[in-house]
Parts: C-alpha cells; sequence; structure tokens
C-alpha cells in the first residue's frame, strides 16, 4: 500500500490485528500510530469538501465531546468527524469483540451531531461513489462544470 503514494506522505497500513476491519480500523490504527489529542476524519467519497468547511467544523468543534460529527440534509456523515483520543480504549475493545459499525460507536460515547449549514452549506458533503456522480458536478455541486479532483 505505501508504495502507492509519493514518499513524502505519512502512510500507514490498518494494525495488522484489524486489517481489512473498515473504518474504525482504520481510525483505531491512525491513533495507535501517531499520537495526539484530536484526530480528523474525513470521507473518501466526498471531494468537495474545502478547507474552508474544515476549519470552520474544527472551529465549532466541542473538546467537552469525544467525537463530533457533521450531520447534512438529515443524514449524519460519521465519517466527516473530529475525535479525541480518549476513545481509543473503547475502541480496541470493540474491534477485538468484532463490533465494527462507526454509528454503533457513535452511539457508545459522548458524540456531538453540527448542522452541515454552520460550516458551509449541504453542497460540499455530496457522495461522489461513482465517475456518473462526479460527471459534470463542480465544486459547489452543481451540474455545469467538470472538475478534476
Amino acid at each position: 500500500m505505501k508504495g502507492r503514494f509519493p514518499g513524502n506522505l505519512d502512510v500507514i497500513s490498518d494494525n495488522p490485528n484489524f486489517a481489512g476491519n473498515g473504518p474504525l480500523a482504520g481510525i483505531y490504527t491512525a491513533m495507535s500510530e501517531r499520537p495526539a489529542r484530536q484526530y480528523l476524519v474525513l470521507p473518501c467519497d466526498m471531494p468537495f469538501i474545502s478547507a474552508s468547511e474544515t476549519a470552520a467544523f474544527m472551529d465549532l468543534a466541542s473538546e467537552k465531546m469525544d467525537i463530533t460529527a457533521i450531520s447534512a440534509d438529515g443524514h449524519n456523515i460519521p465519517l466527516f468527524s473530529l475525535w479525541n483520543a480518549g476513545v481509543l480504549d473503547l475502541l480496541e475493545t470493540d474491534l477485538e469483540n468484532g463490533q465494527l459499525r462507526v454509528m454503533e460507536f457513535m452511539e457508545k460515547v459522548q458524540t456531538e451531531w453540527l448542522d452541515s449549514s454552520a460550516v458551509g452549506g449541504f453542497d460540499a458533503f455530496r457522495n461522489i461513489n461513482t465517475p456518473d456522480h462526479l460527471k459534470g458536478a463542480d465544486e459547489h455541486g452543481s451540474e455545469t462544470h467538470t472538475r478534476p479532483i
């Protein structure tokens, strides 16, 4: 995996005990391999989220919460979130017990959901999973321009 990325990037692979077990395994690995106070988790299928939405989100996130995440148009987006390091032990326990659902984990800890309108609106949080979804979509979610990502 590391060979697919330029050498100047800090790339880590899932902890071997949990490799291939989805987003929680990746979050756990980042937390255990790169100690920090907080971890910003970003979805790979939302290419229109910009630095401005991310900065606004981080400014609004409460340090008192275990996890702060975004809700857009009534839909929770658990992988646009800020995780506090204090959840690491519980996360490890869940993974050891085969609990791999992000939303289920988030229900066990103090999670705050911020409305996307507070950080830049709904368009940035469009889910893009296929080339057809991307075709014609620009950074504002319109169908008028194609923008490479």
